[in-house]
C-alpha cells in the first residue's frame, strides 16, 4: 500500500473502523454488564470522542433507562492510548515501515516523547507475541545439532566469469529441519 493509499483509508473513519472489525482489532458484538443483551452501536459526535463511535444499552430496567456506554475501545489494543485509531494506526504503520524518527515526525506531527513511547509499545507487543506463540526466529539449543552452510546466489554474465549476486548464509536443526534461518550477509 502507498502511503497515499494508506492516508486516504485511515482518514475515512467509517471504512477504517469496518476494517478495525473484521480484523478482531475492534470488538463486532459487545454485551450490556447491566441487562446481559447485545448493545448497538452508536455513532457520537467527534467533538464528544475522537472514535466516533460508542457501544450504548438503552434498555429500560425497572422502569429506569440506564444509559450504559463502553468505549469501542475497552478490551482492545487501543485501550491504554489517547490518540485516535487513525493516529495509532499511522504511527503502527510507519514503524513497521522501519523508518528513521526524524521522518515520522515530519510525516506524522507528532513528538519524539510520543514516538519513543510508541516505539517501546510496539516493541514490547511484538516481545508479548513471541513468548506466547514462540520465538521461531531463534533455533538450536543445548544438545541440539545446527547445520550451517553458506551459498552465493546470483547469475552469471558468460560462461566461466565471476557471478553476480548475494551471499546467503542458512541454517537447520538437523532432527528438525523446518526449523531454519537465512541471513543475506555482505561477504
Amino acid at each position: 500500500m502507498t502511503v497515499r493509499a494508506f492516508y486516504g483509508f485511515i482518514m475515512d473513519t467509517s471504512v477504517l473502523f469496518e476494517w478495525l472489525r473484521d480484523f478482531g482489532l475492534i470488538k463486532r458484538t459487545r454485551y450490556c454488564p447491566v441487562c446481559k443483551e447485545a448493545m448497538k452501536l452508536k455513532k457520537v459526535p467527534d467533538e464528544r470522542l475522537s472514535d466516533g463511535c460508542i457501544w450504548r444499552c438503552d434498555r429500560k430496567i425497572g422502569g429506569k433507562r440506564r444509559g450504559k456506554e463502553i468505549s469501542v475501545r475497552h478490551s482492545s489494543w487501543f485501550s491504554h492510548s489517547k490518540m485516535t485509531l487513525s493516529e495509532i494506526l499511522e504511527l503502527t504503520f510507519w514503524w513497521v515501515r522501519g523508518d528513521k524518527q526524524d521522518v515520522i515526525m515530519n510525516e506524522t506531527g507528532h513528538g519524539e516523547h510520543t514516538l519513543v513511547d510508541w516505539g517501546n509499545f510496539m516493541r514490547e507487543c511484538c516481545l508479548v507475541y513471541l513468548e506466547k506463540f514462540g520465538n521461531l526466529g531463534k533455533i538450536g539449543g543445548e544438545g541440539v545439532i545446527v547445520e550451517i552452510d553458506e551459498s552465493k546466489f546470483g547469475k552469471r554474465k558468460y560462461r566461466g566469469n565471476l557471478v553476480e549476486g548475494s551471499w546467503v548464509i542458512g541454517g537447520r536443526e538437523r532432527d528438525n529441519p523446518k526449523k531454519c534461518f537465512f541471513e543475506v550477509v555482505e561477504n
